[in-house]
């Protein structure tokens, strides 16, 4: 059931695009084209002989919320590097993203280290069209289907439509080059030493910086950053920064949104195996933090919480949908801490004994 929604989900442009749902792909598309145009991506050009000439696809997604109401539309558009050629048009193609094994010892010593620390998302919108091809990648692509129904092709690029030799000369790297992520991490990587970032030794997608004693933590997985620091203000500067060279989309802070999707995800294993154990909802969820909890059941933002905007809606419709309920526990009576903190040796022995541990 769930992969026949994944994959009605993922429609073909064909068969959309003068549906009930044109208006909405339409848009989707539109916007797309609208970035890539603004950056300047593509010039229109007409192909030399004997040219390598790659296909492009769009690749469409109806985003859902965690109701399964459709959210959003999202298209893409994808070039199909695998029919490009080594050293004919590109050559680099190493792209380090985070290891699994780093982003889990982060996030550990973050929920360690309790609420000095502050965890956050951030991802890059079209993070590969912020950078550029290198002078010696020449990449030609195939103009974009129904490309002519959202622009006007200009009058002497429309005299080759009978020689079909009506392509684009890539100056950025879409999606799907071969050379794409290449590009995007050198660029990244920088900008972030402009900063006076260090890149990780043992994880060349990590990158950190300490300033005399705050510090921040990025690790990227392409163009999605976990940012784990104990400096708001060092965090909202570096953001900032980030912000002068390519549009950051912030996520906000991983608070109570970690636990709540853990607990989903316990909610979908168990009514997988519901001849195993018997699920009633909600599931209860203990939260020290008061302001959280207020957050989540009213839907006034405050001028300093419209940062974590799209988290607060996830919470909220978790809990609204009756998947979850959230209840307040001094923090003098939180037992998870034992498990996450270093705890001064009476509270430690007391939640031991709470847990029935000896």
């Amino acid at each position: 059931m769930h992969a026949l929604s994944a994959i009605e989900d993922q429609p073909f442009v064909e068969n959309v695009i003068n549906g009930p749902e044109s208006d909405d792909w339409k848009w989707a598309i539109n916007e797309e084209l609208t970035q890539i145009e603004k950056l300047g991506t593509w010039e229109l050009v007409e192909v030399p002989n004997n040219a390598n000439v790659i296909p492009c696809r769009w690749v469409l997604r109806r985003k859902r919320n965690t109701q399964g109401q459709i959210s959003r539309y999202k298209a893409r558009l994808v070039a199909k590097g695998f029919r490009q050629q080594f050293s004919v048009d590109y050559t680099d193609t190493f792209a380090p993203t985070v290891r699994p094994a780093t982003l889990r010892i982060l996030l550990a010593l973050g929920a360690a280290n309790g609420n000095d620390i502050i965890i956050e998302q951030a991802d890059v919108k079209n993070a590969y069209l912020n950078t550029w091809m290198h002078d010696d990648e020449i990449v030609f692509m195939d103009l974009p289907k129904f490309y002519e129904t959202f622009r006007r092709l200009p009058e002497n690029f429309k005299r080759l439509t009978k020689s079909g030799k009506r392509v684009v000369l890539l100056k950025r790297p879409l999606y799907g080059t071969k050379q794409g992520a290449h590009h995007w991490y050198e660029e990244l990587k920088r900008i972030l030493l402009s900063f006076d970032f260090k890149v990780s030794v043992a994880d060349e997608a990590t990158f950190y910086k300490v300033d005399d004693d705050n510090f921040l933590v990025i690790a990227a997985a392409t163009d999605d950053f976990t940012i784990v620091t104990n400096s708001r203000s060092l965090s909202t500067k570096t953001k900032a920064d980030l912000n002068r060279h390519f549009e950051l989309v912030d996520l906000g802070d991983l608070v109570v949104t970690l636990p709540l999707k853990d607990v989903l995800w316990i909610h979908k294993i168990l009514r997988e195996f519901s001849f195993l154990h018997n699920l009633s909802l909600p599931s209860n969820l203990y939260c020290d933090n008061q302001g959280a909890i207020r957050l989540s059941k009213d839907a006034t933002f405050h001028g300093r919480t419209k940062h974590i905007d799209v988290h607060f809606h996830f919470i909220r419709q978790t809990i609204t949908s009756g998947n979850m309920e959230l209840i307040y526990i001094p923090t003098e009576k939180m037992v998870a801490d034992i498990f996450t903190k270093s705890l001064a040796r009476v509270k430690f022995e007391r939640f031991r004994a709470d847990l029935n541990v000896m």
